[in-house]
């Protein structure tokens, strides 16, 4: 597995989690990705960061038939997205992903309850700590303090949680 992302914590969680490689996005994370397979690409790439910039770059990633998941929430203008180059060459399939929901192709095999109970598994079984995950919280009166944390030094945080108490 190789992760690609902007922060340093991010980068070295992922390692922890088992990625063999952590590459920052810049300069050209496809290329270096690219170089680290043997020039196969990847045979997935999962996009979480919502910039079609970085699903540019996973497009570019994955080699012939691979797959993109885009899991972020993409808004606005496309205009980093280009659809030639290596999406049509390497005929990349890009699959949108949305929580709470299971595609229709797999709903003869998935169920939302199947896939609860296996992400509730793996986090009892200890596969998944997601608990790691979480490096703030905040009570929800004290959201600005969390937005400014975000805002300011988004480096310092794999994830914030804002609690309803």
């Amino acid at each position: 597995m190789i992760a690609v992302d902007g922060t340093r914590v991010r980068q070295n969680k992922a390692l922890a989690w088992g990625a063999e490689e952590a590459l920052a996005p810049d300069p050209d994370p496809a290329a270096r990705i690219r170089e680290l397979t043997g020039g196969m690409g990847c045979d997935c790439a999962i996009e979480l960061s919502g910039n079609y910039r970085a699903l540019h770059e996973a497009t570019r990633a994955v080699g012939a038939d691979g797959t993109v998941v885009a899991a972020g929430f993409y808004q606005g203008g496309a205009a980093p997205l280009r659809l030639g180059e290596e999406f049509h060459h390497n005929r990349v399939q890009i699959l949108a992903s949305q929580i709470g929901s299971v595609p229709n192709r797999l709903r003869t095999r998935w169920s939302v309850p199947r896939l609860e109970q296996t992400v509730i598994a793996s986090i009892a079984s200890g596969a998944l700590d997601a608990a790691s995950l979480v490096t703030h919280r905040f009570d929800i009166a004290d959201a600005a303090k969390a937005y400014e944390l975000l805002d300011n030094n988004p480096e310092s945080a794999l994830q914030t949680v804002l609690e309803f108490r």
